[in-house]
């Protein structure tokens, strides 16, 4: 049988046919939304073989997950079109497909007995795990390395927090709801903690069908309980929102809130209208199980980083003063944590008093959490980390933190930090994985680096001696690059591009308070989270792994002009309509609806470029239009364009940089 291999954006009008394929494998692959599948297609995550009559004979279709990881959910061949290669053809071209990534990782029942697949196409068995299924099942978790698995930065061990509805879970176990179950069973279902909140007890009580009601208190005892939220004032902010007749939702709402889980799933379309406005006011969202999955699979619902709802907010550091053991053990206790364990973490090493900073972590002046470290040569040691239980945009704030106290740490001159508060929650601890932090028997440890470094001394700094071919790979040296970040590795042959930026976004991207201190002569570096650049998808296409140098326009105002002021680390380039760049990224913030469309000329569904980027420093030394023009007549002989990204060498990158760090750094 004569067949080729495409990506589905080559063959757009075959998703339907895709679509009902899928569906009709469903026992096997398990039920996924029309829309979940859409949403693989617009980001060119399916593959298809396709034969010569234009019938599709099968499909890949994956997500590329946080942290380079790929994760397969569908394989999927015709039955009358299998045992024809066509399988082992689709995972070749998927190789292809994310050969920029470390790893692509799949979940398949042991009973399936197709093992053998799996070994024959490379990939070992690593794990296993239960499956969420009516039926009992084991999953062998399958692993494909595209790169050395030097670094495992976000183990697979850290699950995310969901609540979920009374109606949700009747819907999926008692009356066999198709799409309600599938949120229990689809393909990244055990990275969830799904949880359910204490009210639904009282919900199942109001039923006047005792056995129904059995039957459902039987379903809620197989989940574990998320405490009931002890703040009135959140629980009356959130029934203000949902209005006083869905109160009983507003106390689940709350207690989701309280115990700090990622989303809140229900069947009820009228708690889901005011989605946007808890998202905006507390950091959650409200999904309906199709939403969630579909969010979930290409990793919007699992990263809830919402800098959009925190414009203005600033972190601060303030001494904590006197303190009580007993005060602060109320305020954050960890689940299960005793009061003396507590006690301990907060008490002082007289001989080491000078060394110690006990530090309150304020928002706009509101105290979040607290900090307790001290030095040890040049060695930060974090003895407690927490942060309250409750606090608008958690997940955010950890972010943030974590880069504050990395930010502090490369002042201090420091070459390693310690977090060995093993308490200190899992947001926090997903906030240090996301900044490289890696598991060890002393806790969570960084490195900390910063200039140019050779390739020898960076593996040296990781505990590596000998390094082989395949660890001095571009792949690996950038992800070496970016856990020893502000470091950079010499050498790096990746693209790097002068990015032109407008001066209004330079100073919203950057941020006004980094942008100001260019012109006051006191840059500092700054320890950027994501952030997302549009452009016209026109022009110079960026490529990745990649760095970034931006070029600030001319600007008609007092601040930097016609020169570069810093550089980032590409995380992705994504071109699409610009609706659908919009809806994907305006978390992010800094750029309302109104700026996008403006920028596509009116058109929504124009292509645009949206830059995704992180690891941002800003020169000490802002580097003018004629010196960089000059850098790069020397380094490549050509003349320098600003009108689009320009893609420079690696070595006139390192002259820049340089250029930009006159101290050295």
């Amino acid at each position: 049988m004569k067949y080729s291999i495409h990506n589905i954006t080559e063959k757009r009008d075959l998703l339907p046919d895709v679509i009902s394929l899928g569906d009709s494998q469903k026992k096997t692959l398990g039920f996924l939304p029309e829309c979940a599948f859409e949403d693989y297609a617009a980001r060119g995550n399916i593959i298809v073989a396709v034969s010569e009559s234009n019938e599709v004979l099968g499909y890949v279709l994956s997500a590329q997950k946080q942290n380079l990881v790929c994760r397969l959910a569908h394989v999927c061949v015709r039955p009358n079109a299998r045992r024809q290669g066509i399988a082992e053809e689709l995972i070749s071209h998927l190789k292809q497909h994310t050969s920029h990534m470390n790893r692509i990782t799949v979940r398949c029942r042991r009973d399936y007995g197709i093992d053998v697949f799996w070994e024959k196409n490379g990939f070992i068995a690593r794990a296993e795990t239960a499956g969420r299924g009516s039926k009992e099942t084991t999953l062998t978790i399958w692993e494909l390395a595209l790169q050395p698995t030097l670094l495992s930065l976000v183990p697979d061990s850290v699950k995310i927090l969901v609540v979920l509805d009374l109606n949700v879970l009747i819907a999926a176990k008692l009356e066999s709801d198709i799409v309600s179950e599938s949120l229990l069973t689809f393909t990244y279902s055990d990275e969830i903690d799904y949880r359910i909140s204490r009210y639904s007890f009282n919900e199942v009580n109001r039923s006047s069908d005792k056995i129904k009601r059995q039957h459902t208190r039987d379903l809620l005892n197989s989940f574990s309980v998320v405490d009931k939220c002890p703040n009135h004032e959140l629980t009356e902010s959130v029934v203000a929102i949902v209005g006083e007749k869905h109160r009983y939702d507003a106390n689940q709402i709350a207690s989701a809130i309280y115990n700090r889980a990622y989303s809140f799933i229900t069947n009820d379309t009228k708690i889901i209208s005011h989605s946007d406005e808890i998202a905006r006011k507390f950091g959650i969202h409200l999904y309906t199980p199709t939403e969630f999955v579909v969010n979930y699979c290409n990793d919007q619902g699992k990263d809830l980083y919402y800098p959009a709802y925190l414009p203005q907010s600033e972190i601060q550091f303030r001494p904590i003063g006197e303190y009580s053991h007993s005060n602060l053990f109320r305020k954050y206790k960890a689940s299960g944590e005793k009061k003396h364990e507590f006690k301990a973490k907060t008490t002082i090493n007289p001989s080491l008093i000078s060394e110690y900073s006990l530090l309150r972590i304020c928002i706009d002046g509101d105290e979040v959490g607290i900090v307790i470290y001290f030095m040890k040569g040049q060695q930060i040691i974090i003895q407690l980390l927490r942060l309250k239980q409750f606090a608008n945009h958690l997940h955010t704030i950890s972010i943030h933190i974590i880069e504050k106290i990395l930010l502090n740490a490369v002042e201090m001159g420091a070459t390693e930090i310690v977090v060995a508060d093993n308490d200190c929650g899992a947001l926090v601890v997903s906030a240090l994985l996301t900044a490289a932090f890696q598991q060890t028997n002393k806790g969570l440890v960084k490195p900390v680096e910063k200039g140019l470094i050779t390739p020898q001394q960076a593996f040296s700094r990781l505990g590596i001696n000998d390094a082989d071919d395949e660890l001095l790979s571009v792949q690996s040296l950038f992800e070496v690059e970016r856990i020893l970040w502000p470091a950079k590795i010499q050498g790096l042959d990746i693209p790097t591009y002068i990015v032109p930026i407008q001066p209004q976004w330079a100073k919203k991207l950057i941020t006004a308070k980094d942008f100001q201190g260019l012109l006051y002569g006191t840059p500092e570096l700054i320890l950027q989270t994501r952030r997302v650049y549009y452009r016209h998808s026109k022009g110079t296409m960026i490529n990745q792994p990649a760095r970034i140098v931006w070029y600030v326009s001319q600007n008609k105002h007092p601040g930097p002009n016609k020169c570069a002021v810093g550089i980032s680390l590409i995380d992705e380039v994504d071109i699409a309509p610009v609706k659908n760049l919009f809806s994907r990224y305006e978390r992010f913030g800094v750029y309302s609806w109104k700026n996008i469309l403006e920028t596509a000329g009116g058109d929504p569904y124009k292509e645009m470029m949206a830059i995704s980027f992180s690891k941002t420093e800003v020169f000490k030394t802002p580097v003018p239009l004629k010196k960089l023009a000059d850098t790069i007549a020397e380094s490549e002989v050509r003349k320098l364009l600003t009108v689009s990204p320009y893609r420079i060498e690696s070595k006139t990158f390192e002259m820049i940089y340089k250029l930009g760090f006159r101290d050295g750094r």
